[in-house]
């Protein structure tokens, strides 16, 4: 099999017609895999475009889950490969914006709760508001990919969970400007676009960053 991509937790490969073979690494938890698989079923019911998900299978000892094949180039590959300016800046926030309006107008009863996604990190979740609107979880440009006739597809759906959208919201603004040098400025701007202030979605993102601190101390 053609190796296409290499992650922290698995291996990307060509695999039969049209699909590709997420191989995780020897030691990863298969309840894990299990559940990216089901997250994966999810949202193959949910508006936006994803990758259609077909079975887990065993190759050479490891597991792996089987994936349709979308070829394009992530919009943070697409923004580092253009002229890096304000123009290419509010495109790639736009269309991250569009992706994630429209997941946020789908809801199931499915799946596990973004409080035990918290819960998880040591996090004390049980003041926060419950939601069953789907939350991708860690929806960023490098999880979105446009394909050669201009199609958005969302992948890597790890930590979807149910949740309120302002979560959601959070959790992406968190990670566009945690390494970001005008981390204020792409804050405001993405809020803007999700028609979001930041009084909303501030207990959520207290509550990331907390989580975060805890994983770093790991």
């Amino acid at each position: 099999m053609k190796l296409l991509a290499t992650g922290n937790t698995a291996e990307v490969f060509d695999y039969e017609t049209e699909k590709v073979l997420k191989l995780y690494k020897d030691g990863y938890p298969l309840e894990y895999i299990k559940m990216e698989f089901e997250n994966t079923k999810i949202m193959n019911k949910s508006p936006v475009k994803t990758p259609v998900v077909y079975e887990i299978v065993e190759y050479n000892g490891r597991h792996g889950i089987v994936f349709e094949k979308i070829e394009g180039q992530d919009l943070y590959t697409e923004y580092f490969n253009s002229s890096q300016d304000e123009q290419s800046g509010n495109r790639l926030l736009s269309d991250l914006s569009k992706i994630q309006k429209t997941l946020l107008n789908f809801t199931t009863s499915q799946g596990i709760s973004y409080k035990d996604f918290l819960n998880v990190f040591g996090y004390d979740a049980s003041h926060l508001p419950d939601g069953n609107f789907v939350c991708h979880g860690d929806l960023h440009p490098g999880n979105i990919i446009r394909t050669q006739d201009n199609q958005l597809f969302l992948i890597d759906f790890m930590n979807v969970c149910r949740g309120p959208k302002e979560y959601d919201v959070a959790r992406t603004i968190f990670l566009i400007t945690e390494h970001n040098p005008n981390p204020e400025a792409v804050q405001d701007e993405y809020l803007k676009l999700m028609n979001m202030t930041y009084d909303q979605i501030a207990i959520y993102l207290e509550a990331i960053k907390d989580c975060r601190k805890k994983e770093m101390k790991n």
